[in-house]
């Protein structure tokens, strides 16, 4: 064996015994990239306005179990699917002041995607109200829940299952021009999660949509929500 081979031999040799288990190691303590790990929550409230920080935060507390809410609802089965994100939320923040990113970095498949954007605005026009409407859902669905405030105290639901669902344009043309007088602010939420719950890696994500009065009374009431799913 020439010298020049034999220092080559060396060289390599020396590469695969130090250059390697170096880059293995740098490799599997890479940090996770926001794809495999991200944890975000925006909520954006009205500036001057510190009630809309407070009937913000009541909408996540609408769930399968209020009843002022569902009480007409005949599809009960699917009232599970409507997510308590006030629960969601403190979990997350749980979950976030005990979490090590080394147990996502590297080689590792975990994964932990909580994204959330919620938005409170002053009230749009009927039209900008349906647009954002159709910004939200696609033309092929509606949502899967709705309700509305059919009079001040009687409130009318739906899941999309039921042939009498009603058109959501329709039903909003009715609630704004109903109580166009009460109503002052429109709130938007935007959700996908892909965490463990109970050790088993689920996903799941939805779109809300809520008119609301000057005193943060819920008047209509729109989400896709369907159960979680399980992550292969």
């Amino acid at each position: 064996m020439s010298n020049t081979a034999y220092n080559a031999f060396v060289i390599l040799f020396g590469f695969c015994l130090l250059g390697l288990p170096i880059i293995l190691i740098s490799f599997s303590t890479t940090p996770p990239g926001i794809d495999q790990f991200n944890s975000s929550i925006i909520l954006n409230t009205i500036d001057g306005d510190p009630s809309s920080a407070l009937y913000l935060s009541e909408t996540t507390k609408i769930t399968g179990d209020s009843e002022d809410y569902w009480d007409s609802l005949i599809a009960t089965e699917y009232l599970y699917e409507i997510n308590n994100l006030t629960e969601l939320l403190l979990n997350e923040e749980l979950f976030m002041q005990n979490v090590s990113l080394t147990d996502y970095g590297g080689f590792s498949k975990k994964v932990h995607l909580f994204i959330v954007e919620m938005n409170i605005t002053n009230l749009p026009t009927k039209e900008d109200i349906q647009t954002k409407y159709a910004e939200l859902y696609n033309q092929y669905e509606n949502g899967t829940f709705l309700f509305y405030a059919f009079t001040p105290a009687v409130y009318q639901a739906y899941h999309f299952s039921e042939t009498s669902y009603p058109d959501v344009n329709h039903t909003i043309h009715d609630v704004y021009s109903t109580y166009a007088g009460s109503l002052e602010y429109l709130v938007t939420v935007q959700f996908y999660a892909e965490i463990e719950i109970n050790n088993t890696p689920l996903q799941t994500s939805f779109v809300r949509l809520l008119i609301l009065d000057n005193l943060g009374k819920v008047y209509f009431f729109l989400t896709d929500e369907s159960g979680w799913f399980t992550v292969d």
